[in-house]
């Protein structure tokens, strides 16, 4: 028997269901593998171009940001 696609007249608990599964998988999945690793990954571009920049640029930069917000 072929399952229809769209909607039916089973489409809202067929999506309830589906929403309930890919959630039960995806959101583990999300807290321990690929969050942490999308954190590591910007981590890794970003901060580490920060710490080539010596301390006074540094300074300067939070300095510069400090006087636009203000």
């Amino acid at each position: 028997m072929s399952r229809g696609h769209g909607f039916t007249a089973n489409f809202i608990p067929d999506y309830l269901t589906t929403y309930c599964k890919n959630f039960i998988l995806a959101f583990p999945l999300q807290l321990i593998f690929v969050g942490p690793l999308a954190r590591f990954i910007f981590r890794m571009l970003f901060i580490s171009r920060k710490k080539e920049k010596n301390m006074a640029e540094i300074q300067n930069d939070d300095e510069q940001i400090l006087d636009e917000v203000m």
